[in-house]
């Protein structure tokens, strides 16, 4: 059950991830103490490339998942907006590389991408992985509540995906 939010508890870590340990990419175990969330969900970063919006809603996502010590759903709630984030970065670069206005879907727009060899096969995997993420989020028919480590690592990888659509040097102009 969640926490039931008070006057008194809004700003104490909740105590449904108590126990939580975190394995790295090496391996490694650790109990993250609130800092440590906080360091984890701010490392990685956007290039200076991507465009305003897109950064935005990059960091509410990434807002989210900071308060979900606080409030454990809200890891859930920060992970599935990083697919909206994602998408939201597809439709701008559809627009910056002049897609055809017929591509209005997520997946209609990854598919022109990787055709016109805008992505790499690895990168529109993972896009379409994205997408078929989002989607699940966004039809759900019963709650679900995601791992925190995952939904942290989420952060990682959607600032890998962003990056690589917006790539420093325009190159794929």
């Amino acid at each position: 059950m969640s926490k039931v939010l008070t006057v008194e508890n809004w700003n104490r870590h909740d105590t449904q991830s108590a126990h939580l340990v975190l394995v790295d990419r090496q391996g490694v175990e650790r109990t993250p103490t609130g800092d440590g969330w906080v360091e984890r969900i701010l490392k990685p970063q956007l290039n200076g490339t991507i465009p305003g919006e897109v950064a935005e809603m990059f960091e509410v996502a990434r807002g989210i998942l900071v308060y979900g010590w606080f409030y454990y759903p809200l890891f859930t709630a920060g992970a599935e907006k990083m697919y909206f984030v994602i998408e939201t970065a597809v439709s701008d670069r559809c627009s910056q590389l002049r897609a055809p206005k017929g591509r209005k879907t997520f997946k209609q727009k990854i598919d022109w991408m990787f055709e016109k060899h805008h992505l790499t096969e690895a990168e529109f995997k993972r896009l379409d992985a994205s997408r078929s993420l989002r989607n699940m989020a966004a039809h759900r028919e019963k709650g679900c509540t995601y791992d925190p480590s995952w939904a942290v690592d989420g952060v990682y990888v959607a600032a890998g995906i962003i990056n690589e659509l917006f790539p420093t040097g325009d190159e794929n102009l």
